[in-house]
């Protein structure tokens, strides 16, 4: 057998690395409806403020196609993101089977980055450095964030006196044309089906217009980094749907990267490589 020398250590006060979770704290009671959030918040932070440093924070929004996300199958990737250095925010914004509607869901996504923002010395956040990521439907509603940042129209009455302009948006195979999605062939009536299945067919129109993000790139006066990255062999939401939205901030003079993956479904786009260049551009957007 080996014999092992006995180990000492010395506490220095500040647990350097460790991420500790914060489940489930309600940030909206908007139309009678609790809405929670959890939280990956260094332990540094909770075990000396005093001496701890601010992190930059990222809101992830699993996708579900606007019902419930769930992030056991994304909590790797997310510790890691913690370990990078960022506080990590877990979003619930509520879904169609509960009555909301599309831009109900991206306002409910809003309304966390003003809660934050308003809570950032209770988490550890630094407020000036704001990232909001999402994938599939969650991308969707992060590319609104990115685009709709302290519009009045877009806020509601929860912590509206704070900002929900970010400083970047990570977008990973997000529907952003919701009517040309729709009317597709194949898939357009399952997705019709299922995400206009809340509305009167005579609002179908509206709901949709109010849903998509490009609309407004002629209205949005902020101008942060986006990283879009989207597999041309995804079976659920097109290659074209972000190869659009790439084009469309290319042209309105945004910071954009593109990462086209080849030869993953739509669920399997976050590879290991994808993960690690996008934290390497939110890293670079918080300097």
């Amino acid at each position: 057998m080996k014999e092992r020398p006995i180990q000492h250590f010395r506490y220095t006060g500040v647990e350097m690395g460790v991420i500790s979770l914060i489940p489930k704290v309600v940030y909206s009671k908007r139309n009678g409806q609790e809405l929670p959030i959890s939280l990956l918040v260094h332990k540094a932070w909770l075990a000396d403020r005093e001496h701890a440093e601010k992190r930059p924070l990222i809101i992830f929004f699993q996708g579900s196609g606007y019902l419930h996300p769930n992030y056991d199958s994304a909590m790797g990737n997310l510790v890691y993101a913690a370990s990078r250095g960022f506080v990590v925010s877990m979003v619930e914004c509520g879904s169609f089977m509960e009555g909301w509607s599309f831009l109900d869901i991206h306002m409910n996504f809003k309304t966390v980055i003003r809660y934050l923002r308003a809570n950032a010395e209770l988490y550890g956040i630094d407020p000036d450095h704001v990232t909001v990521w999402g994938t599939s439907s969650g991308g969707t509603s992060a590319v609104f964030a990115g685009l709709s940042g302290d519009m009045p129209e877009y806020k509601t009455e929860e912590y509206a006196d704070v900002s929900d302009t970010v400083q970047c948006v990570v977008e990973m195979a997000g529907p952003q044309d919701l009517r040309a999605l729709l009317s597709g062939p194949g898939l357009g009536q399952q997705y019709k089906d299922s995400w206009l299945s809340h509305a009167d067919e005579a609002d179908w129109e509206k709901v949709l217009d109010e849903g998509s993000t490009l609309r407004l790139l002629e209205t949005n006066k902020s101008r942060c980094p986006f990283y879009l990255a989207h597999s041309k062999d995804d079976e659920l939401v097109p290659f074209s749907q972000t190869k659009i939205l790439y084009d469309a901030l290319l042209g309105a003079g945004y910071d954009v990267q593109m990462a086209v993956i080849e030869g993953a479904s739509h669920t399997q786009g976050l590879t290991t490589e994808v993960l690690h260049a996008a934290l390497d551009f939110v890293a670079e957007s918080c300097k």
